[in-house]
């Protein structure tokens, strides 16, 4: 496999309807880090545990870091072993914050991340944040919605069984992922899955466009269809 270079860009949209943007992101390109929360919880809880869910986590991968600095080879275990035990700890930490405040009793995020180790790309998530792939044509959700079977209990009637913060233990889903050249990795909020439907989203990755340009049209489509939420999402190309 040749070496992993990568082209990326990140938006976020506060959407038509929502007072403040409780959605939180981390892009950092040359280090492969790529991380999205989405918070939940009243006043601006939501905020606070988004917020702080990315910045513990890019804690937690700054030991992966040192190890990828020093050359040392850990194997897909290991660091998907590294990713489950940061999402963890994550976890707790967020808990602890939602039990020492009662303004922030309650609150909790998702968390999705993409991560390259040396040339490959691995992916941490929990809740109901996604992550696709783009690939000539076809679109890939890489990721599992973590939400409470709610059938015949009314459109957009949704219940998260995992969000980062809103118990002790949490299962992350963690993985690693295969690439080519070309692909589009998108990274997103539920303000733009839950909005535009996958063959709109497909339309829309063109991989001819800039990422930026692809990232507009993302989120107007959103947008037209209500932008009843924060709108945040992440493009990560392979260019070689």
């Amino acid at each position: 496999m040749v070496a992993l270079k990568i082209e990326s860009f990140a938006l976020s949209d506060q959407g038509l309807v929502r007072a403040t943007n409780e959605d939180a992101f981390a892009k950092m390109q040359e280090e492969g880090i790529f991380i999205l929360a989405d918070g939940l919880g009243g006043h601006n809880a939501g905020e606070i545990a988004a917020s702080s869910a990315v910045e513990y986590m890019l804690r937690e991968i700054q030991t992966l870091r040192l190890f990828q600095k020093q050359n040392i080879d850990l194997s897909d275990q290991s660091v998907l072993d590294f990713l489950d035990t940061s999402m963890q700890n994550t976890n707790l930490w967020i808990y602890q914050l939602s039990i020492s405040n009662p303004y922030l009793h309650g609150m909790g995020t998702t968390l999705s991340l993409l991560y390259r180790h040396n040339d490959k790309l691995y992916l941490a998530h929990i809740g109901d944040s996604r992550i696709y792939r783009f690939r000539k044509e076809y679109l890939a959700l890489l990721t599992e919605d973590h939400v409470h079977d709610m059938t015949g209990q009314g459109p957009g009637k949704k219940v998260l069984s995992q969000a980062i913060g809103t118990s002790l233990k949490v299962r992350p889903q963690t993985q690693k992922i295969t690439y080519m050249h070309d692909d589009i990795f998108l990274l997103c909020s539920d303000g733009l899955s839950d909005l535009v439907s996958e063959e709109e989203i497909l339309r829309l990755m063109d991989t001819s466009a800039a990422l930026d340009t692809i990232a507009q049209n993302l989120i107007a489509s959103a947008k037209k269809s209500g932008g009843y939420d924060n709108i945040t999402l992440m493009l990560i190309r392979i260019v070689a």
